[in-house]
């Protein structure tokens, strides 16, 4: 009999992890789809962040979900559907979104066995440059719409179903391989704004001393822990480009996210810097791990 799972995703308000602004699920089979469903929920919170970000990213806004109802009130359905069933997502905010959304209106946890499919995927394919599920989906050639909580659900359990294949595992391998995640805990929702990244001074002893470097896309383990290997090599590591710039190290970057555009703008300044001819290196991710690990810095 094939298994049954349900792929779940969640769109948030702001940078709390309970701010549910849309939920989408959908369940499969193996890899027949049985149903989908999906629907916006008022966050009973701010739409905030730097600039509108969250906004910006999924196009929901107050308006969107004015009339929507709220977490507590599509909670009575969503409970008896997911209860007892493994619930497949990509990554661990989902997760953490669900219970912690749960806490905040003081309802019951649901119990469901979580699957991490991009955990999933790291040990399946460590190949890849980058687990981002757009930057998957490209590499599979799964064409779908990012921030949209059903599109995504539905990516991420194709690219779960590929990794079980290409594994030749099935999903009760995978639950007793890794276990069960407990989710952070629901601090509340009082500073809802974007994070904001602030610069780097390089070690006095690094033997890149005196360089300037900037990153620019996505980085397979995320951009902090590369952003502090080159402080550990000596770089002053900055967040916005200037003249004083003399390393651009360049992660991946998924197109048709950006408009189609293949380059960040502080790629394409970091090549207008060398045609201006000043001394501006511009690296890949495994250009960049290359000259961290021949200085004797390790980047896992």
């Amino acid at each position: 009999m094939a298994e049954f799972f349900i792929a779940l995703d969640v769109e948030t308000a702001n940078a709390s992890r309970a701010s549910i602004c849309q939920i989408g699920m959908v369940a499969y089979a193996g890899t027949v789809e049985l149903w989908r469903w999906e629907s916006l929920v008022n966050p009973q919170e701010d739409f905030e962040g730097g600039n509108e970000f969250y906004t910006r990213m999924h196009g929901i806004g107050p308006t969107e979900v004015h009339s929507a109802p709220t977490f507590s009130h599509v909670y009575e359905a969503f409970y008896s559907t997911v209860s007892g069933q493994c619930i497949v997502t990509w990554g661990d905010f989902d997760q953490d979104a669900i219970t912690q959304a749960a806490t905040k209106y003081s309802l019951v946890k649901p119990t469901t066995y979580w699957m991490d499919a991009c955990r999933v995927a790291r040990v399946v394919w460590p190949e890849m440059e980058s687990y981002k599920l757009t930057s998957m989906a490209a590499s599979f050639g799964i064409v779908y719409s990012p921030h949209n909580a059903l599109s995504d659900a539905e990516t991420c359990a194709k690219i779960f179903q590929r990794a079980l294949d290409a594994s030749g595992t099935n999903l009760r391998f995978w639950l007793e391989k890794f276990g069960q995640r407990v989710p952070a805990p629901y601090i509340g929702a009082a500073v809802v704004q974007h994070p904001i990244r602030v610069s780097l001074n390089g070690r006095e002893d690094g033997p890149l001393r005196g360089h300037v470097a900037i990153f620019t896309g996505d980085f397979s383990g995320g951009k902090a822990r590369i952003e502090q290997a080159a402080s550990k090599l000596g770089c002053d590591v900055k967040t916005s480009y200037s003249k004083h710039i003399t390393i651009c190290v360049v992660g991946n970057r998924e197109p048709s996210a950006f408009g189609g555009s293949e380059k960040s703008q502080k790629h394409l300044q970091a090549e207008e810097a060398q045609q201006a001819g000043r001394s501006v290196s511009i690296l890949t991710e495994k250009e960049f791990i290359l000259l961290a690990t021949s200085h004797g810095i390790a980047i896992d």
